[in-house]
């Protein structure tokens, strides 16, 4: 059967945004990890290596590397020859001093940390009552109902 050009672009461009929402979980996990072991807090102060990164989380160095390979293919962390890294303009914004959302109408903004150890590990909690994210998150019970 022949497909024309058109539908094959089509095809593709459907195909490939699959793609992107299915390694979309693998990312946010990459940059969860990272931000669990205090990874970009480590690096915001300049370049270190594999190594001293390992020591640092008390991880073993293979395990981090793989981490660290996946920020740099994020774009978060660039690799320095021969085995350093440094945090990318992008990946500042992982640092615990990098501010994220606001919660609700506050005026105070919240550390991107912050959302990524606090929010994200509430979703399951959240999806499975009544009660809102925001305020599984925030501690209160805003939102719920009887």
């Amino acid at each position: 059967m022949h497909h024309s050009s058109a539908g094959s672009a089509a095809h593709f461009e459907g195909h490939a945004h699959v793609l992107r929402l299915v390694y979309g979980a693998q990312v946010a996990q990459i940059i969860y990890v990272a931000t669990q072991l205090g990874v970009p807090d480590l690096l915001a102060a300049g370049s270190r290596t594999a190594s001293e990164l390992a020591t640092a989380t008390a991880v073993d160095e293979p395990t981090l590397r793989r981490v660290l390979r996946g920020l740099v293919a994020l774009g978060l962390c660039n690799k320095l020859e021969p085995d350093a890294y440094i945090l990318s303009d992008y990946g500042m914004a992982q640092a615990v001093g990098a501010y994220a959302l606001a919660p609700s109408s506050s005026t105070s903004s919240r550390p991107l940390s912050w959302l990524l150890t606090e929010w994200f590990p509430q979703l399951p909690q959240s999806a499975s009552s009544s009660v809102p994210l925001g305020s599984v998150a925030l501690g209160s019970k805003a939102g719920a109902t009887a």
